[in-house]
């Protein structure tokens, strides 16, 4: 989504309140513009207009602003202005297109990745006096199914979290025992290693008081057994040295074991850059939108920083694993070209992308592999 370099030089034309909002869109209005953690903030900060309120949950401060915001009263209008305040530039943008084909275009544009944008898009056009009664029912409803979308991937999320944790609980014990016998078995061989060296020595002290008397089978035999005792000790050595690296390893397992345990309630899954980085080559894609479906959801963000690293915009599907396909047609329809692994991947879900990249015109590539070396040559050759 494009917003125009001298927006604060525009003034917002006049606009329809939160409260003359058709009743039947304020749920999915302000479930998209105003979060929970605001709404709480509201209650604290203005404890007289919330003082309504009775239950404390999400939903029921939720539920709360939505029949607050039927009439005008002093939480619309201060809920009013906080969403005013928060999405002028979406709506002075907004107020830039002037036809229902280029407000539509203006929202192929917004990056579905990106809450704030869809927030933004949805205040404005919702409260806009100007856009048709048409393109405005047929741009929420898709609006209301993208947040339907998003509601079931974040389920399917927390799924994967609860899985997640459980392994982890039950992985973490198995690391402490192993790493305990190890520890073990490396104490006991130190004891073994001092014995070792204790006998060595006692046995070159005996060889030292007689190096003045004739040899005899005695003394033969004393060092041959000091010569065993001498590659005993060596190999003792050598397990204490395996040891050593197996416990240093099983320490490292067991620190990001648990480093792994405590960062996975959060839903953000933090990757290392330099693990993923990609090498650009000399091709530009001018800004164009690249719509990857099916593959491993794992090298998306490598995918995505090989196209960015080139000028273009990445979007990813699952292929309808996961995520929905209402949400494949949206994409498809915003990216300027799409590349999909044959082999990764539903023959319904392929036998809809012909459709959908036909009907709309669009470029489709085809992949031998999920890997990135196959899309790395495809989308050169598709940047050249």
């Amino acid at each position: 989504m494009c917003i125009p370099d001298n927006i604060s030089n525009l003034s917002v034309s006049k606009k329809l309140s939160i409260w003359q909002v058709p009743s039947h869109q304020l749920c999915t209005l302000i479930g998209m513009c105003i979060d929970v953690p605001y709404i709480r903030k509201l209650r604290k900060r203005f404890p007289t207009i919330t003082a309504d309120i009775q239950g404390d949950t999400d939903y029921e401060l939720h539920a709360f602003c939505v029949n607050a915001c039927l009439d005008k009263n002093l939480l619309s209008m201060r809920l009013n202005k906080h969403l005013n305040r928060s999405y002028q530039t979406f709506v002075i943008a907004l107020r830039q297109h002037k036809t229902d084909q280029a407000i539509e275009s203006f929202w192929r544009s917004t990056d579905l990745t990106d809450e704030r944008q869809i927030a933004g898009f949805c205040w404005a056009i919702l409260t806009s006096q100007y856009v048709s009664t048409e393109i405005k029912n047929k741009l929420y409803g898709e609006i209301h199914m993208l947040s339907h979308a998003t509601g079931q991937v974040l389920r399917i999320e927390q799924k994967k979290l609860a899985i997640e944790n459980e392994r982890l609980l039950v992985e973490q014990p198995k690391q402490a025992r192993a790493l305990l016998r190890h520890q073990t078995r490396y104490e006991n061989q130190q004891e073994i290693n001092k014995s070792l060296e204790n006998q060595i020595i006692t046995l070159k002290q005996k060889l030292s008081e007689k190096d003045n008397t004739p040899i005899n089978s005695s003394d033969r035999k004393l060092n041959e057994l000091l010569k065993n005792y001498e590659k005993t000790i060596w190999s003792q050595h050598a397990q204490i040295v395996q040891l050593q690296i197996k416990l240093e390893h099983q320490e490292e397992e067991y620190k990001a074991l648990k480093a792994n345990h405590a960062n996975s309630p959060k839903l953000v899954n933090e990757t290392d850059d330099s693990s993923t980085s990609v090498i650009p080559f000399s091709s530009d894609l001018c800004g164009k939108s690249i719509l990857y479906v099916g593959g491993f959801s794992r090298h998306k963000d490598r995918f995505k920083q090989l196209i960015e690293s080139i000028n273009g915009q990445f979007l990813y599907h699952d292929g309808g694993m996961e995520q929905s396909t209402h949400l494949l047609n949206m994409m498809v329809k915003k990216a300027d070209a799409v590349f999909c692994p044959i082999d990764c991947i539903s023959h319904g879900a392929v036998g809809r992308i012909k459709s959908l990249t036909k009907t709309e015109c669009k470029d489709c590539i085809f992949l031998r592999s999920p890997s990135l070396t196959s899309f790395k040559k495809e989308v050169m050759q598709y940047a050249s």
